[in-house]
């Protein structure tokens, strides 16, 4: 007989892909669709009878079927620092399930060749050697030459455009800044690795950002057809999965069995199970 909490705890889950602008109607994005979110989502809300589901997704992110899960769009990473922010902020989140493929870089400067050679050229003539070159100073003159203009298409007229991108700042970690008791289930996606080094990589996530679970995929074996995935701990056992459903069953699961541990250490109340 399956098992259901009757219990109401609060989740946040972040699914699909952000997208970072490079003007008002272009932007670098990546090729998740949100569908395992989703279906994490839909895994909890079944098992977690009571559940309040806040659902943080890209606008191009597949959404749940359950009806009373509470979608918000966004569509950077700053969009979506922000809105778990004040999430976290504004409501007592049991548990966050953060699968959504963040943008690792943002547009800082949008250029052209011509003016790069320019300050490179003048980088040329003032130093000696390349190694002498202060990269920082380098790149903070590239990006005084951004010719974008708030609210406006750059011009296809540019021969050739240079994009300069920066590092976008680390969303994972502020969950357990903001609250030492959330349980957090983390991703982790590599390309073409060994087992031992998806697991190794995993846990390492895990402990320095203070994590209680993290799925460790490797992209290689996400097909159409299968989702081959690993559910770590903080005791280094792996769940192995083979599909999505699988997935988001697994992770739903381990939640359920989590709180139910939760509560009996702290002898705070017993969770209901049929």
């Amino acid at each position: 007989m399956e098992s259901h909490c009757k219990n109401q705890y609060t989740f946040l889950i972040t699914s699909g892909g952000t997208q970072e602008p490079i003007d008002s109607v272009r932007t670098i994005t990546n090729t998740s669709t949100g569908m395992l979110g989703s279906l994490i989502a839909d895994s909890i809300s079944e098992i977690f009878q009571n559940a309040k589901i806040f659902y943080v997704c890209a606008t191009t992110a597949a959404r749940p079927k359950t009806k009373s899960v509470v979608c918000i769009e966004i569509k950077s990473t700053e969009d979506l620092e922000r809105t778990v922010t004040e999430l976290m902020q504004k409501q007592k989140i049991d548990a966050v399930i953060h699968s959504m493929a963040v943008s690792d870089y943002t547009v800082a400067s949008l250029s052209s060749l011509d003016l790069i050679y320019k300050i490179a050229s003048n980088f040329s003539s003032s130093t000696s050697n390349v190694e002498s070159v202060d990269i920082d100073d380098f790149a903070k003159k590239i990006i005084d030459t951004d010719t974008r203009i708030d609210g406006k298409k750059v011009s296809s007229k540019v021969k050739y455009p240079v994009l300069l991108l920066t590092q976008t700042p680390k969303v994972l970690p502020i969950f357990r800044k903001m609250s030492k008791s959330v349980i957090i289930v983390g991703f982790k996606l590599l390309s073409n690795v060994s087992k031992d080094e998806l697991l190794d990589t995993a846990y390492n996530l895990l402990i320095k950002d203070g994590l209680d679970f993290v799925l460790a995929n490797d992209s290689t074996k996400i097909t159409a057809l299968g989702h081959k995935a690993y559910l770590v701990d903080k005791n280094k056992n792996a769940i192995e999965f083979s599909t999505k459903e699988e997935i988001a069953n697994g992770i739903a699961r381990s939640l359920l069995k989590k709180f139910s541990t939760i509560s009996k250490s702290t002898n705070s109340g017993d969770i209901s199970l049929l």
